[in-house]
């Protein structure tokens, strides 16, 4: 499979709910569920599912209306990188920022 890459860095293609969703995988969304189910919140299986952002027009996440409103591919093509909604999802998500910093090192030099 291609590598696909989100406007903020997440490697879509190597995503668990990303390949549930585009496979149809009942069990591996059922897995997700039970993976991310805490005392405080009940995932359910259909709780998982993503096309990946590339594929969703409209409101949603911030972060890809940016991008998509700047005519990026993905955030590490802007000249305002990082900026402070991409840190925060940094927080969540540090692997992201390392493939971004990736794709613009290998961009920019």
């Amino acid at each position: 499979m291609e590598r696909i890459i989100a406007y903020c860095g997440i490697v879509c293609s190597e995503c668990d709910v990303y390949l549930a969703t585009i496979n149809n995988d009942e069990n591996l969304r059922m897995e997700l569920a039970k993976r991310y189910t805490t005392d405080e919140h009940i995932a359910k299986p259909e709780d998982f599912y993503c096309e990946g952002c590339f594929n969703i027009k409209g409101e949603g996440c911030k972060i890809r209306q940016c991008a998509d409103g700047k005519g990026h591919q993905n955030c590490a093509a802007c000249s305002s990188y990082s900026c402070a909604l991409l840190d925060g999802h940094f927080a969540d998500s540090p692997q992201s920022k390392v493939v971004l910093d990736e794709i613009r090192q290998n961009t920019i030099n």
